[in-house]
């Protein structure tokens, strides 16, 4: 990347993350619990992310490596693939829609391994990422009337029956795609639609090169399917390590909850946050979702907020060590 462009994300990211440190507890009410006596369990859950990080850098690096056109083409390193993933989510997250992340792995990569394999792996490394996350909620959602049998009535089996079917759904159409591409398939149908025509006629000339690059990207994992699968269990384990952060947090406040707990609240607040995708650093979306699942699990709706809260600061310490790396370019990356 060149230094003008370094400087614009590191710049850009300062001014996220005082912001995000000016915002992130509007009346301090959160902050008074934090500073009486919440605090000395920081450290433990910024040690968690360490880890977390570390799986999402192992998935990154696999699926830049998979994209490897011949034996001899330059592969990414490890310490490289984990700056990148650090610093990718942080630009992912005080970004609208998540937007920033993108462009600015392919931005870091595209010098040494080309626009064609930086666009490639980035895509292929989101959707392994997303697919992950519907793992999660489908753990959580199968997860649930096992464990909170008592809890269960008739609109909540409603609602995940249809989260199941959704993301069943989910996973038919990515495996239909690795195996014979689905994205100018979806474009084609869509644009015969009898009662969409209107809206929908010109999308196959506008994304079609994107819907064509995509099913691109898909036979790739298609080609290297034990690399895609250690990659999407490297994500999947990442979200399994992440509900450790909600146990410790509410240990922080003094409550005491199981893990399968903490995975519901994990995967709610996920569910809740990924909906709202378009609101930068989701303001407001977390700390709902925080307490509406705790109110579920029976679990006092404020201490819901208190938790969302004490994530913002781990968020603006992680967010802040991305920022940094930004400025630290790694031999793997340069041309």
């Amino acid at each position: 990347m060149k230094p003008l462009y370094r400087n614009l994300f590191f710049v850009f990211g300062i001014a996220c993350v005082v912001f995000m440190a000016l915002h992130f507890d509007t009346d301090g009410t959160g902050a008074a619990l934090f500073l009486q006596g919440a605090w000395p369990w920081l450290p433990v859950v910024l040690g968690v992310w360490i880890f977390v990080y570390m799986l999402n850098g192992v998935a990154y690096r696999t699926i830049v490596n998979l994209t490897a056109a011949t034996p001899d083409s330059p592969r990414l390193s490890y310490p490289a693939a984990l700056r990148l993933t650090v610093s990718g989510f942080a630009f992912s997250y005080i970004t609208p829609m998540g937007f920033g992340g993108l462009p600015y792995r392919i931005m870091e990569l595209r010098p040494r391994y080309g626009t064609t394999r930086a666009t490639a792996s980035t895509l292929l490394y989101s959707m392994t990422h997303v697919l992950s996350h519907f793992l999660l909620w489908t753990t959580a959602a199968l997860l649930f009337p096992v464990v909170y049998a008592a809890k269960m009535d008739a609109t909540l089996g409603v609602l995940i029956a249809l989260f199941v079917c959704l993301a069943a759904l989910v996973y038919y159409l990515f495996l239909r795609g690795v195996r014979s591409g689905v994205a100018q398939k979806l474009l084609r149908v869509a644009a015969a639609l009898p009662l969409l025509q209107r809206f929908t006629r010109g999308l196959a000339e506008r994304y079609g090169d994107s819907a064509a690059r995509l099913d691109e990207c898909l036979a790739m994992l298609h080609r290297a399917p034990r690399a895609f699968i250690k990659a999407l269990m490297c994500e999947y384990f990442a979200r399994l390590v992440n509900t450790w952060e909600f146990v410790f947090i509410l240990l922080a406040f003094g409550v005491q909850v199981s893990y399968a707990d903490a995975l519901m609240v994990l995967a709610f607040s996920s569910l809740v946050g990924n909906v709202f995708f378009f609101l930068p650093l989701q303001l407001g979306a977390r700390e709902g979702g925080v307490a509406a699942v705790f109110a579920l699990l029976g679990l006092a709706p404020a201490l819901g907020i208190y938790t969302a809260l004490y994530t913002r600061v781990r968020e603006i310490f992680w967010v802040a060590v991305g920022v940094v790396f930004i400025k630290v370019c790694p031999k793997a990356l340069r041309p």
